[in-house]
């Protein structure tokens, strides 16, 4: 069975396979932007396991929340 690609995927693209419960869209996502949210926060909390752990919390709170909230833009609501 063929594993889909989804790097070529937009941002906005992406959001409505997550939204449609795709995992790996999700997992896609979570690859592009955990390394640039835990280096805005850290440098904000000088802390990595903080910042590491609020990252983790902001990736989880999007999945709980998938089905409900609208996402224009990614990269900004991110």
């Amino acid at each position: 069975m063929a594993v889909e690609d989804y790097t070529a995927y937009s941002d906005n693209a992406l959001w409505q396979l997550v939204r449609n419960d795709c995992h790996p869209a999700f997992d896609e996502i979570y690859r592009r932007y955990w390394s640039k949210m835990y280096r805005s926060a850290n440098k904000v909390l000088n802390n990595h396991e903080v910042s590491s752990d609020i990252i983790q919390e902001v990736f989880a709170n999007l999945w709980i929340k998938r089905e409900t909230t609208v996402i224009s833009s990614l990269s900004s609501y991110l």
